[in-house]
């Protein structure tokens, strides 16, 4: 509900400004600039760290658990969707990324859980599901025809799932079931070095203080860092069209009751974009 009303809140700003600001955009906006609404879609190769702690972890061991190497997780592929909405300096951006790591480990193998091996005879599963939505504002304070730079106030919102069976040891718990709310502040700037060509690199974090705590989670103990980011280069075909490649980094530390998570995501990705 807060997140509905905040976006409202931020469209309404955005499109107002449009107006406001139109005298002061760029004389002759390169086509990269040139839109009011663009989509995305980006196919984002990770390289994952999953370490997550819970009493539930108790059944198989008293530390938190690295699910890359107990499940020996590899790279993955996923698909971030974003919007932005452009109004002169201001923007509304918007995205979502689903992601998911699941594997089973069959005989003969074995997994080691707490400094302990124990061999597989038994198939042997876990998932770890990381849904990702944010919402924020930007607004481009030093801006000209080819290069522009701003900052960035958004809120990010994480839902963690996750789940573990070790038939060899009698145990199949879910671990985890989180929400992990968190502002964010950061900035971003791009430049043109040909008319086609842009270059954009930003970076977002936050670590949730303590007087902000009981507004975001209604968690008795609620921690939360976040680190992202990102450098990527666009190649407008057309005004409406264009491709993208680039690379992000994100991390997020998180204590809710008593689970706790550090989670990471780096890799290249590739995509594109549509405006208009």
């Amino acid at each position: 509900m807060h997140i509905r009303r905040l976006a409202l809140a931020l469209i309404a700003f955005v499109l107002g400004a449009s107006h406001v600001d139109a005298q002061f955009g760029p004389s002759n906006p390169v086509a990269g600039e040139n839109y009011h609404v663009e989509f995305g879609a980006i196919f984002w190769n990770t390289e994952p760290g999953i370490v997550l702690g819970s009493p539930a972890l108790n059944l198989f061991s008293p530390a938190p658990i690295d699910f890359v190497e107990v499940l020996s997780l590899e790279k993955a592929r996923f698909t971030e969707y974003r919007g932005v909405l452009k109004g002169g300096k201001h923007k509304l951006r918007v995205s979502r990324v689903p992601i998911n790591f699941s594997k089973t480990v069959l005989p003969p193998d074995s997994v080691t859980l707490g400094g302990r091996t124990f061999p597989v005879t038994g198939p042997t599963s876990g998932e770890v599901a990381w849904d990702m939505f944010r919402i924020g504002y930007e607004y481009d304070f030093g801006k000209s025809d080819k290069a522009y730079i701003g900052f960035i106030t958004e809120v990010k919102y994480n839902h963690v799932t996750a789940n573990l069976s070790v038939p060899d040891l009698g145990a199949t718990t879910t671990l985890q079931d989180v929400e992990v709310p968190a502002p964010q502040l950061g900035v971003v700037a791009r430049v043109y070095p040909h008319k086609l060509v842009s270059i954009t690199g930003e970076f977002t974090g936050f670590k949730v203080w303590s007087f902000l705590r009981s507004k975001l989670s209604d968690a008795e103990t609620f921690e939360a860092n976040f680190k992202d980011f990102e450098v990527y280069g666009t190649l407008s075909i057309t005004r409406f069209l264009g491709v993208q490649g680039g690379y992000r980094s994100l991390s997020v530390d998180y204590i809710v009751d008593a689970e706790t998570g550090d989670l990471s995501l780096k890799g290249p990705y590739f995509g594109g974009v549509v405006r208009f």
